[in-house]
């Protein structure tokens, strides 16, 4: 009996690698030993440097982040329209299935 998964004429783009996943460009978390060396790597750059300098090595390499007002302004008015449409949902707009 043949497998399904391995029939030449129903592939996934998955399995040719034309699928990317998103998690790719999450960025990347650390594990706790990691955690730690870059606290104690931190304290020693506070402890070592004016506050000026600690913040310009903090810093280094960051990309600000450019925003509009009206982007801003807009995602208030979203969220605050999402917030008033919840306050006029009634019990019996649900369907329990």
């Amino acid at each position: 009996m043949e497998n399904p998964s391995s029939s030449s004429s129903s592939s996934s783009p998955a399995e040719h690698g034309e699928m990317h996943l998103g998690i790719e460009n999450e960025p990347k978390a650390l594990f706790d030993k990691e955690m730690k060396l870059a606290r104690e790597a931190a304290l020693e750059v506070i402890n070592n440097n004016s506050q000026e300098q600690a913040l310009k090595i903090f810093l280094q390499g960051l990309e600000p982040v450019e925003t509009s007002v009206r982007s801003i302004r807009e995602e208030v008015l979203i969220s605050e329209s999402d917030s008033e449409d919840e306050d006029f949902i009634d019990e019996h707009d649900y369907v329990v299935v």
